[in-house]
């Protein structure tokens, strides 16, 4: 679903300064939960995340309510998963016993996940700022068509375990919200002649990165540091919304047909974010590389699947 988009006036320009005044703060306190292990976005998965695309496309929902899912359900499930494994934990004596129970617990989870994503949607479409919400009705037919059986009191308390889960914390900035104050931010310093083009382009990339996640946070890495530290620092810079915007607005003039203002719109970013210029570049570089690398992967997968398919003969 196309979402529009316009440049600001310049009355507008104040609040939106306060706003984004308000994301930095939110940004810098999850960037230090992340530095001090107390979130994880373990369940940042790209299959989950193609399904909630998908999900969110079906239903003809906005582009924030499909970010705004992932991180809901990244939230949830890293809260789900830490409350059982420590009851698991507290209540096996033995190492043999806590094995065999998470096994079991683990293949619950498995079975739940589809039900779990279409209650995350749920909230976040209750939420938005979009006519329509996902009611349960529409749910049960939806888990029905892909050969599950819920009761419409299943699916309501699914919806209820969610929030329970998070203490009803679902106040969700997902970095779409950062992205867009920030491009209409850069839109009031510099003029952009193409702004809803630069903002969809902005879109296609963040769906991108969303799905390549951990291919493109890895490479941004440069020292060599240990696995486990490697995956620690991973987590904190997936943590940090305002890199990833500003780099996202990056990728998306350099593709723009209108890159005259690029220098001075990098100037911008970087001056309305506090990230230098050659971190810009630098995630940039990296999103290109695995834009690159992921054609190449779908060229020789085609190639492959056309040499191995007979040739009919008439």
């Amino acid at each position: 679903m196309i979402q529009n988009v316009s440049c600001p006036v310049q009355s507008d320009v104040e609040d939106l300064q306060e706003y984004l005044a308000i994301l930095s703060k939110d940004n810098s306190k999850r960037v230090t939960m992340a530095k001090e292990r107390r979130i994880n976005r373990s369940f940042f998965d790209q299959r989950c995340v193609e399904f909630i695309f998908t999900v969110c496309d079906r239903f003809h929902f906005p582009p924030d309510v499909r970010y705004s899912t992932v991180c809901l359900f990244d939230a949830f499930m890293f809260a789900h998963v830490s409350s059982l494994w420590q009851y698991v934990d507290e209540n096996c004596r033995t190492e043999e016993s806590f094995l065999k129970d998470w096994n079991t617990v683990e293949t619950k989870l498995s079975s739940q996940v589809v039900l779990r994503v279409l209650s995350c949607v749920q909230i976040i479409s209750k939420m938005s700022n979009y006519s329509t919400q996902l009611n349960v009705s529409s749910v049960k037919n939806f888990l029905q068509c892909m050969g599950f059986c819920y009761t419409e009191e299943q699916i309501l308390k699914a919806e209820l375990r969610v929030l329970k889960a998070l203490d009803y914390d679902v106040n969700i900035q997902s970095p779409l919200t950062y992205l867009s104050t920030l491009l209409k931010l850069v839109a009031a310093d510099v003029q952009m002649s193409n702004f809803q083009s630069i903002y969809n382009i902005c879109l296609d990339i963040l769906s991108f990165v969303f799905m390549k996640r951990d291919e493109i946070y890895d490479s941004l890495l440069l020292d060599p540091i240990s696995e486990q530290e490697r995956k620690h620092q991973i987590v904190v810079l997936e943590a940090d919304y305002m890199l990833l915007a500003c780099g996202v607005i990056t990728s998306a003039v350099e593709l723009s047909a209108d890159q005259c203002n690029e220098h001075s719109i990098l100037l911008s970013l970087s001056n309305r974010s506090s990230i230098p210029v050659e971190e810009l570049k630098h995630f940039r570089a990296n999103v290109k590389k695995c834009v690159i690398k992921s054609k190449q992967t779908v060229r020789t997968q085609e190639t492959t699947h056309r040499r191995s398919t007979p040739s009919c003969k008439y």
